[in-house]
């Protein structure tokens, strides 16, 4: 910020002896403060008022000879470096038209606005390079803008607006500094400036002029004196050139308080020092990712991550790469891009619908279609087909789609070890759990669920609640690891959610809402029966007619369009979901003993 340009306003100080004035501006000439102005008034009581008028004789005896006015003018340039003339009258103007050369600025009264002798006057002037300075005293926005319109025709340098107005003193609360933030909107092209006229043996009078400085303005017009003991006029509010060098490294150092930079080197330093970062609760293993819930928040002089930095990493889809100790830092080394992978369970054996995978889904095989879909997956880079290592299940391996989904054999009965196998021959970080009999698992849901899987910092992710068969289940394979630890080998390993849901104490699990557009808890998209083979038939040939991928969105604007085909296998579900006796067990089969 740039400081304001401080106005010595000389006034009637001098009590027309043009000595007191010379003596005023020498003094002043010892100021340090960079950006400084005097101003006098030049004034003629003939060409101010009338005889009649109070003041008329006091004006009488301020009078100056225009010769001493060409002295002080020469003085004040070379000891202070601009000086300004009031616009009070015509004398003014005249002493103006008389020393043009050496006047950097040029103030009007809100009084004298509307004086026509004066602003003919001024006109005849060439005002480039000048500031002109109207006082608006007493004068609403409207008014203002009809005498910023009459004065621009004058063709100044520029125009400031000021605030203000001598009362010997002013009151504090008739400075009205929210008029500078009103006009600085009203006016945004001009200059703000103040006038102020304080009690000057009150100490507000030279933190006033700060306050009006950071709110805008950029002129501080202020009363000065040598003595106001032995000021003739208008002492009260005139700061004497001790007070006017305070009030000068006030106003350096309030403009040094603001900057263009929105954060200081030592500040960012200090937040760098102090602030207190993400720690390790009680350690974190390889492939994991991170919770709040695993964190502390600590000082510390070792290096690490914030969490949004943490939180960043993890939603480019990074995942821990070595295992943190407890009370560690956490830093960017300890992440690397996570390798996520569909694994497609699959196998050919199945007592309601024989040899479903292999069976033609509207001219392709069920699982073909499966994999065609999972390939689709966002942010998914390998899909993997994973069955048993029993010659029934051979077969499958001519149904990778050429080779553009990975093929794995491993154990027959227990899925979780299954797919511990297929992660440690891929090298797998995070599973999308799919199945072979959901054909039309959906793209669009995997791609919330990942997003908000890494995010979260979970080990297990999935949807509160979906159209059967349409939402994959997300998995750490960290998580796998400590299902196969902890079970000592997973029964129900084919009911693998419920390892992790029935644990929660073990478990870091996030519950998804989905859209409702991507809600339909009455459809069901799985095959297991001959009424889902004939609904996914209908499915099927419906989105070709309609020249449409299987996509869930255009899945369920088929079956809402045409609730006949949703009819097909509407009354069947799923069996874990019903069965109070499967759900029983369950319950207590996948619960880990508790220490």
């Amino acid at each position: 910020m740039k400081a304001p340009l401080l106005v010595y306003e000389t006034a009637n100080v001098h009590g027309g002896a043009p000595d007191n004035l010379i003596a005023l501006v020498d003094a002043l000439g010892k100021q340090t403060y960079a950006r400084q102005a005097i101003k006098f008034h030049p004034i003629s009581a003939e060409t101010l008022a009338l005889p009649d008028f109070s003041y008329f004789g006091t004006y009488q005896k301020l009078e100056i000879p225009a010769a001493r006015w060409a002295e002080i003018i020469d003085r004040a340039k070379a000891a202070i470096g601009a000086v300004w003339l009031e616009g009070a009258d015509l004398s003014c103007i005249r002493v103006l038209s008389e020393n043009l050369d050496k006047v950097d600025g040029i103030k009007l009264q809100s009084s004298i606005l509307e004086n026509h002798e004066v602003l003919t006057a001024l006109a005849a002037l060439d005002l480039s390079g000048k500031t002109l300075t109207l006082n608006i005293a007493g004068y609403e926005v409207g008014r203002i803008s009809e005498a910023v319109r009459r004065f621009r025709v004058l063709r100044p340098g520029r125009i400031a607006l000021q605030v203000g107005f001598q009362a010997y003193p002013t009151a504090v609360e008739d400075a009205l500094l929210n008029k500078i933030p009103v006009l600085r909107a009203a006016f945004p092209d001009l200059d703000i400036a103040l006038a102020d006229h304080v009690d000057a043996n009150d100490p507000f009078a030279r933190r006033l002029p700060l306050i009006a400085a950071a709110l805008g303005c950029t002129i501080i017009e202020k009363h000065v004196c040598l003595e106001r003991a032995t000021a003739p006029l208008d002492g009260s509010a005139a700061l004497e050139p001790a007070e006017v060098a305070e009030l000068g490294r006030d106003l350096t150092l309030m403009a040094r308080s603001f900057d263009d930079r929105f954060i200081a080197a030592a500040e960012a330093a200090y937040l760098e020092k102090t602030v207190q970062r993400p720690i390790v609760r009680s350690g974190l293993a390889k492939g994991q990712l991170v919770a709040h819930e695993d964190l502390l928040y600590r000082r510390t002089d070792r290096p690490g991550l914030t969490m949004a930095e943490i939180e960043g990493l993890q939603r480019s889809f990074h995942i821990l790469a070595r295992p943190l100790a407890a009370k560690a830092p956490v830093v960017r080394e300890d992440f690397r891009g996570a390798h996520i992978a569909a694994i497609v369970a699959g196998r050919m054996k199945s007592t309601r619908l024989p040899k479903k995978a292999t069976l033609a889904v509207h001219g392709v095989p069920s699982v073909e279609r499966t994999l065609e879909n999972c390939l689709r997956f966002p942010h998914v880079r390998t899909v993997v087909l994973a069955t048993s290592t029993t010659d029934e299940d051979s077969v499958l391996e001519n149904h990778t789609l050429g080779g553009r989904a990975k093929f794995w054999k491993g154990e027959p009965d227990d899925v979780i070890r299954r797919y511990l196998g297929a992660c440690d021959a891929y090298d797998i970080d995070v599973v999308v759990r799919a199945t072979a009999d959901c054909l039309t698992m959906s793209p669009e849901i995997t791609k919330i669920l990942l997003e908000e899987h890494f995010a979260s910092g979970a080990d297990f992710t999935r949807v509160r609640a979906e159209a059967p068969g349409s939402a994959p289940q997300i998995f750490n394979v960290e998580a796998l690891r400590r299902i196969d630890r902890l079970s000592g080998g997973a029964v129900y390993s084919e009911y693998m959610n419920q390892y992790v849901e029935n644990n929660p104490e073990n478990f870091k699990i996030h519950w998804v809402d989905l859209p409702a557009d991507l809600v339909r808890t009455n459809y069901r998209l799985t095959l297991d029966y001959p009424e889902d083979l004939k609904m996914y038939e209908a499915l099927y040939a419906e989105l070709e007619r309609r020249k449409q991928v299987a996509d869930l969105r255009n899945v369920i604007g088929v079956l809402d369009s045409m609730p006949e085909i949703a009819a097909l296998n509407g009354g069947i579900s799923q069996i874990y979901l019903q069965d109070p006796d499967l759900i029983a067990k369950l319950k207590i089969a996948t619960r880990f003993p508790q220490a």
